[in-house]
């Protein structure tokens, strides 16, 4: 089972992980966006995903959902990063591991999000 995040011509892409060591292939947590700002510098086809932190991975569609559609500033990000850590308590339920993994995963999503959305190189 898997997906491809598929970029658009024109779209902007952004994959982090965070991992105990850089040699070592196994993420502790990792988020890929994509996504292309329109004309008007509106977030259009933003599609984002993350893995690690609940039981398979898989694309954060209420997230996404919130974007589409939007100009794109640091705060819509942000409420993007807090849907996406109260997804994560939903589907995986509070464990030991949240106090870090819950202000981790939305520190990832804000970074991509911000390199696809806010970048301007």
């Amino acid at each position: 089972m898997g997906f491809l995040l598929q970029p658009l011509p024109g779209a902007r892409s952004s994959f982090h992980r965070i991992a105990r060591r850089r040699a070592l292939s196994v993420a502790r947590i990792n988020a890929a966006a994509v996504a292309y700002l329109d004309d008007n510098g509106m977030a259009k086809d933003v599609r984002l995903s993350v893995g690690s932190i609940i039981p398979r991975p898989c694309r954060m569609a209420d997230a996404e959902n919130h974007l589409n559609g939007v100009a794109p500033d640091p705060k819509t990000i942000e409420e993007a990063a807090h849907i996406v850590s109260r997804e994560m308590i939903r589907q995986s339920g509070v464990r030991p591991s949240t106090e870090y993994k819950q202000p981790a995963v939305e520190g990832l999503v804000r970074k991509v999000l911000s390199q696809v959305l806010l970048s301007h190189e």
